[in-house]
């Protein structure tokens, strides 16, 4: 299923744990809700871009965070 991405927790900040995860093939990212705190999490990047390749807006969450989200914004870095 092209929209159902499994979370993990992030813990690491930073410019250098995030080159760390872009090595491994995950990718960090933010959840944000209305009136609660936001979540850093990890994603795995091979299911991040197979959802875009399927023009999927919403996605379901499966591990830290479940339920459903919207995926609003993705930038790109050039150099990976």
């Amino acid at each position: 299923m092209a929209n159902l991405l499994n979370v993990e927790p992030r813990t690491k900040f930073g410019k250098r744990n995030n080159y760390r995860l872009h090595v491994a093939g995950k990718l960090p990212a933010v959840l944000y809700g209305h009136g609660e705190e936001s979540v850093s999490l990890t994603l795995a990047a091979d299911q991040v871009e197979a959802s875009l390749r399927h023009g999927a807006k919403v996605v379901d969450l499966n591990g830290d965070a479940d339920g459903k989200a919207l995926l609003q914004d993705v930038q790109w870095d050039t150099f990976y």
